[in-house]
């Protein structure tokens, strides 16, 4: 093989060297997105976890008879809201999903020696409410409010 045979010969092998060197590049390139992309799939994914989806539109409500469960879901909310007319009624915006739990107050009761009953109700405080819906939701003070959230048709 002559000197310009084995001159080409390298040439050729140099270029088919850098097309697979790009060829590897957009392959990585390629790969880290995929890679980012289900990093934060995996990310949103453990925030949400738990929750119910709903992708129609409308609102959803859902009303949670386990504290535990409203717990779970409401983690996070857009929005919180509670109550304390007919007890303690706290709900949950999540997008398009209204979570709902609801809790009567309890009444004790007792009697005097003559026999009169005596009524004890307890007194609620909506800020110690606020922050325990902070603490135990996640959400911030900006995020819990002390009324109702009401959507018109």
């Amino acid at each position: 093989m002559s000197d310009p045979e084995r001159m080409s010969a390298v040439d050729f092998i140099i270029s088919v060297l850098r097309e697979h060197e790009k060829n590897l590049d957009s392959l990585i390139e390629k790969l880290n997105a995929v890679s980012k992309n289900l990093s934060e799939f995996a990310i949103n994914k453990k925030r949400h976890e738990g929750q119910i989806r709903y992708g129609g539109s409308g609102t959803v409500h859902i009303m949670c008879k386990d504290w535990e469960e409203f717990r779970e879901l409401s983690r996070n909310a857009d929005t919180l809201s509670f109550t304390l007319d007919d007890g303690l009624r706290i709900m949950a915006l999540h997008g398009n999903i209204l979570y709902e739990y609801r809790e009567s107050i309890p009444e004790h009761m007792e009697h005097l020696e003559c026999g009169v009953p005596i009524y004890f109700q307890a007194q609620l405080n909506p800020e110690r409410i606020r922050k325990f819906l902070m603490r135990e939701l996640n959400a911030s003070n900006k995020k819990v409010i002390h009324g109702e959230i009401r959507f018109s048709p």
